[in-house]
């Protein structure tokens, strides 16, 4: 497990968002949500999947507990595929992998509305910017 600090673009509804976090085989996660200032909510992060800037999952949790969850996740299949549907390429369990994996936490939460009218054209986006 050797995530890295690094920078990469996500999805928003207007365009690809760079934003700065940790990689680890095709996946970034950031901080989406801090914590409260007194500690009653925990941080919330989010993890993306660098080929399509598209949300994989939302954990909350402090960072020590956050990687090894992020981790479990990016071991679950090879996440390094451009575009939308390049898992069914790679493999077609993915998804069903992702689940099972998210189903033993009860901080995450998978995916988390990222879908909206211009997701494709900013996934297109999010594949241009990284092939250059």
């Amino acid at each position: 497990m050797t995530w890295k600090p690094d920078n990469f673009l996500k999805t928003q509804y207007y365009g690809p968002e760079a934003v700065t976090g940790y990689t680890y085989r095709g996946l970034g996660l950031h901080i989406a949500i801090k914590a409260s200032p007194k500690g009653r909510r925990p941080p919330t992060w989010s993890l993306t999947h660098l080929g399509s800037g598209l949300r994989v999952a939302m954990i909350k949790g402090k960072v020590i507990d956050t990687f090894p969850i992020a981790s479990e996740i990016a071991e679950c299949g090879d996440w390094d595929f451009d575009g939308i549907d390049g898992w069914r390429n790679r493999d077609p369990e993915l998804p069903k992998k992702l689940v099972d994996v998210c189903a033993k936490y009860k901080c995450v939460t998978i995916g988390a509305g990222n879908h909206h009218p211009n997701t494709e054209n900013v996934v297109c986006e999010v594949v241009m910017a990284r092939a250059h």
